[in-house]
């Protein structure tokens, strides 16, 4: 709790404009990411921040950080301090509410505004709550009362008013129509009424119809699953809790879904406690839950029995865990199914189809793919949306929480339809990966990456459907834009582990030149993520296995990309020769199908293998595959264009070309999304100010480098900026350091031609500089460290 006898009691300010401005975030609700984003600032710089207005504050987490600031004045009042005592008949909470800070902002304002507002969502997404707050911040604000009204256990739509009546203690009098009297009652009156769970009773939104036109002073807000469609209903669609996917283990308790997850798995054991072992499982459940504030209670429910590994699992096999026995919970919240079911029973068979057959996507879908794959028209969608189980995104999609989309999907399940559906379903997102290639062959590659990203579940989905049907034909329609997309999205792992069951079913199954063919093709890609992740042995054998089969096939656009894939790694590792083999290969057989764009890559690879044996040929190798590149708008190719030219520059000491061209490297990795190629330039940068003599500058940029590819997952190739690092720390006359960080990396490979020379100069100089007692210990020192260790403190001083 925050200590109330703070230093600060004088009145005095204990915080800085930048603290303040972190604090109002904070308050807001913001995640570190997002006061980051905000404030253009590094994360690291914000978690410095907040532990200085903790210690200001005396206290030790955000939310007591918020609570000490307001009663200091140094935020400004919420509405609920500001809301006065009044009539109102809600209930107390039985738990602290947890999160939706950013809803409330958005619904007080919409409330301010506006007299009729339907908070629209699924069963479970935590309607009722969320209103009950917001009523209780209106308080005071109406001078006849704030008064809830759950309709859930009505069953007519004529028990509206009597249940309203009752509730505000209106009774009854004479012939006249009890709607009419009750219209006239209020009237006169300034009221908030909360009308809990509508949509079994749709018939009677009449009678909320005439509160508005016949009242001028009463505000009504609805929690409905459905709806209401009256003139002058503003509908606030409700989703589930900010959940982590999260940026570091430090920062997952910022997480609504989280604060909600352990509050409720205390109240189920009180001594529950969140080990750092079990942040990932718990990062999964509000995933799976996708934020759900049901689906995370009912979860939390099973921490007496169950560890948080075990609910993970089972919320991955399906929703029936999500379940309780608690006797205080309405029926409809026992069970998640039950909560959809009751959802179900409204819609009609035909809805009941559309949104079952919507279940298959992942992740969203188009108007088109809904239509193409599910037979669902616009009228389907506006209907199911109308009753909270499609939700409209941006950019013309539609979503389905997840937890309904399993659902949707066991219920489809059921039917005869399933297969007919996959295979529609990974048919039309086979064709849309096709079109992607087709523009990543044009000028429309960067366009190309933003189009798959919101689909990519979608894709991965269907990839998996046709590896498993085995329609081996639909292969490689996915196959060169797969690649593409993943290697600029540095998701190397994850390209391995959509191929691996690929390679594993063509190769037990019997062969034919149809998956001869698809084995071909899905090794090279195969060889490229496993290189990426680090393993280039393992890559080697792939990469070599994939070009002998493609040899022997007609697909020479296939046997172009594993060709390239041999040469690249074979550069880093300091083999010129075996890179100018294959770049030459590639450059024949490029030309003889009259291939422009791998032309123009393989020119730069041929002059990548000169680069340290005749500069000038590598220079015109390069230049002229540049050309080439530029007249195809082949942005990836130019990355690798840009990369040897800049190389070539700096060892020509032409340091301002030199510079030019990583500039254009960063610009264009930057466009594309690739982190790896977007942190090169700031190490390149760094070896060009050391050279400079600019310490400051070199500093900067090798900093950023290294933070960038640890950052990434890069650790494979940590070794390459760190050896620039003991560069710098040896100009800086740190020679103690030096030798540490060098000792540190010296079990790592360092695959990258210059780097190794550099690593290797390092290493005799340092040596020949200091005593060799002095430098065994320093060495010794290196090596008894984690090299994690050294990159992180490194960090904080760069």
């Amino acid at each position: 709790m925050a200590d109330p006898h703070t230093p600060f009691s004088n009145g005095t300010d204990p915080l800085n404009q930048r603290e303040r401005e972190i604090l109002a975030c904070m308050a807001e609700g913001l995640s570190n990411q997002e006061i980051a984003a905000r404030l253009v600032l590094a994360g690291n710089t914000v978690r410095w921040y907040n532990s200085q207005i903790y210690s200001k504050l005396g206290v030790s987490n955000r939310d007591e950080a918020v609570q000490q600031a307001r009663a200091l004045g140094l935020l400004d009042p919420t509405p609920e301090t500001l809301a006065r005592e009044g009539k109102h008949n809600l209930p107390e909470p039985a738990t602290d509410f947890v999160g939706r800070r950013r809803e409330m902002r958005e619904l007080q304002a919409l409330i301010a505004d506006q007299r009729l507002v339907t908070i629209l969502a699924a069963g479970g997404m935590g309607k009722t709550r969320l209103s009950m707050e917001i009523a209780r911040t209106q308080v005071g604000a109406f001078s006849d009362g704030v008064y809830f009204v759950p309709l859930a256990p009505l069953s007519a739509p004529n028990d509206i008013v009597t249940t309203i009546a009752d509730t505000i203690g209106f009774v009854f009098h004479g012939q006249t129509p009890p709607t009419q009297q009750l219209v006239s009652f209020l009237k006169d009156r300034a009221m908030l009424l909360m009308l809990d769970n509508f949509e079994h009773l749709m018939e009677g939104a009449g009678l909320i119809s005439d509160i508005i036109k016949y009242t001028s002073n009463i505000k009504i807000i609805v929690t409905s699953r459905e709806r209401l469609n009256l003139q002058g209903e503003n509908v606030y669609g409700l989703r589930g809790l900010v959940f982590p996917t999260w940026e570091t283990p430090e920062d997952a308790m910022e997480y609504d879904a989280v604060k909600l997850f352990l509050q409720s798995a205390k109240h189920v054991r009180s001594d529950f406690e969140l080990h750092p072992d079990d942040r990932g499982f718990l990062a999964r459940i509000c995933r799976l839950t996708a934020g759900m504030p049901l689906g995370i209670e009912l979860a939390a429910g099973w921490v007496d029995v169950l560890s948080l590994e075990q609910i993970a699992g089972e919320l991955q096999r399906g929703i029936d865990i999500l379940e309780t026995e608690m006797r205080d919970l309405p029926e409809r919240h026992r069970s998640l199914r039950a909560t959809f079911e009751q959802t179900w029973t409204r819609l009609t068979p035909d809805e009941q189809a559309a949104f079952a057959r919507l279940s298959v996507f992942r992740g969203g879908f188009t108007l088109e793919a809904a239509e193409a794959v599910a037979g669902a028209t616009i009228r389907h969608l506006r209907k199911l949306a109308q009753k909270s189980l499609v939700q409209s995104e941006a950019n013309e999609r539609y979503s389905i929480h997840e937890l309904l989309r399993q659902f949707g999907e066991d219920k489809w399940a059921e039917t005869e339809e399933l297969r007919v559906i996959q295979g529609k379903h990974a048919a039309f997102f086979a064709d849309f990966m096709a079109e992607r290639d087709r523009d990543m062959r044009s000028k429309r590659q960067i366009e190309a990456l933003k189009l798959i990203e919101p689909d990519f579940e979608n894709v991965r989905s269907a990839w998996q459907v046709v590896v498993s049907h085995q329609t081996w034909d639909q292969l490689p329609k996915f196959l060169h834009s797969l690649w593409f997309y993943l290697d600029m999205r540095n998701s190397a792992q994850a390209g391995a582990t959509f191929l691996e069951p690929a390679v594993k079913l063509l190769r037990s199954i019997s062969p034919n030149i149809t998956t001869d063919l698809s084995l071909g093709q899905v090794l090279a890609r195969l060889s490229w993520f496993t290189r990426d992740v680090g393993s280039f042995e393992s890559s080697a054998v792939l990469g070599d296995e994939a070009i002998r089969i493609l040899r022997d096939l007609d697909s020479p656009e296939d046997l172009l990309f594993a060709l390239f894939n041999r040469a690249l790694p074979e550069w880093f590792q300091n083999r010129p020769d075996r890179v100018l083999e294959f770049s030459q290969e590639g450059l024949a057989l490029a030309e003889s199908i009259g291939n422009k764009s791998w032309a123009g890559v393989f020119l730069t690879w041929v002059g990548a293998a000169y680069v340290y044996h005749d500069i000038d040929l590598a220079l015109r190798f390069t230049e002229e595959g540049v050309v080439i590149l530029e007249e195809h708008n082949d942005h990836q190719g130019l990355l690798h264009g840009a990369v040897v030219l800049s190389l070539i520059k700096e060892l020509q000491h032409d340091y301002e070309q030199a510079s030019f061209w990583a500039e254009r490297l960063r610009l264009g990795a930057q466009a594309l999304g690739n982190v790896f190629l977007y942190a090169l330039p700031f190490v390149v940068q760094g070896r060009i100010l050391l050279a400079q003599k600019d310490d400051a500058g070199a500093r900067a940029n090798l900093g950023k480098g290294l933070q960038l590819y640890w950052d990434a997952g890069y650790r494979w190739f940590i070794a390459f900026p760190l050896t620039y690092v003991v560069q710098w720390l040896a100009e800086r006359k740190e020679l103690e350091k030096a030798v540490e960080v060098r000792a540190a990396i010296d079990g790592q490979l360092v695959r990258f031609q210059q780097a190794d020379r550099v690593a290797r100069a390092l290493y005799d100089q340092l040596k020949a500089q200091m005593d060799p007692d002095r430098f065994a210990a320093a060495w010794s020192r290196g090596k008894s460290r984690d090299l994690g260790q050294w990159v992180l403190a490194l960090l904080a001083e760069l």
